[in-house]
């Protein structure tokens, strides 16, 4: 199984060789692809990457400075004031 990536030209890569690794510091993921004649590597943003359709890789969000509340899920926290299981 091989893919193309348009801006590495006409290589093609070995899907099974893929390698990914997340750089957590920097908030990028690294993608390297391997082909017999060499290989690609390419970082993607985090924020770049949350911006994408995962399904075709199209931008969804095409400003990169959207607010971080289009981007990030809303999170409640609840509490519970009982006594805890079977409380009064």
């Amino acid at each position: 199984l091989t893919v193309t990536v348009e801006e590495a030209g006409d290589s093609e890569f070995d899907v099974p060789f893929t390698q990914l690794s997340v750089d957590n510091p920097h908030k990028r993921l690294e993608i390297r692809l391997f082909s017999g004649e060499g290989g690609y590597q390419k970082s993607i943003s985090g924020r770049e990457l949350r911006c994408r359709d995962p399904r075709t890789g199209e931008i969804i969000i095409e400003n990169e400075t959207a607010s971080s509340s289009s981007i990030e899920q809303e999170v409640k926290v609840m509490q519970n004031s009982s006594q805890g299981c079977g409380g009064s």
